[in-house]
């Protein structure tokens, strides 16, 4: 069976998971996942080195996502009111700041160094919808964070 994204990211969100072999016929299917991870290819005469993520970017963006990952319930993501609130009020101190953070990067960091779900991580990261960054900082950049309800409710 080829693996699928779908597949992949449930992978993701399974716990402990120390190493993933995927094997594909269908490059496009796996290329963002690899891309993730820096994933690299096994070669027998030529073994890679574990695999070293790319630094994040930016320092302050970096430790808003590790403050924000301690702040949340990773077992229930952002669906809980407080939680959804940290991450509210988390990007809205990043625009208020005008600090520039790539969704994308978000994402990654989120799964592969946080240990978040696959689906929180897009709500953060905006890939599930191919935007540059998600729901969440897009309406932080919009609104004041002191008024998390208005995101919950919309």
């Amino acid at each position: 069976m080829d693996p699928t994204r779908r597949l992949l990211n449930r992978v993701d969100d399974v716990e402990g998971v120390r190493a993933v072999g995927v094997v594909s016929w269908n490059w496009p299917e796996v290329q963002a996942w690899t891309q993730r991870w820096n994933a690299g290819g096994l070669d027998p005469q030529n073994p890679l080195p574990a695999p070293q993520l790319p630094p994040f970017s930016n320092a302050v963006v970096e430790d808003a996502l590790r403050k924000l990952t301690r702040q949340v319930n990773l077992q229930t993501g952002i669906i809980h009111p407080s939680d959804c609130e940290a991450a509210f009020a988390c990007f809205a101190e990043l625009c208020d700041a005008q600090i520039a953070y790539d969704g994308a990067e978000i994402e990654r960091w989120l799964i592969t160094q946080g240990g978040w779900k696959v689906k929180d991580a897009w709500t953060l990261g905006g890939s599930r919808k191919g935007s540059s960054v998600g729901d969440i900082p897009k309406k932080a950049s919009g609104l004041q964070w002191q008024q998390p309800r208005t995101l919950m409710e919309s």
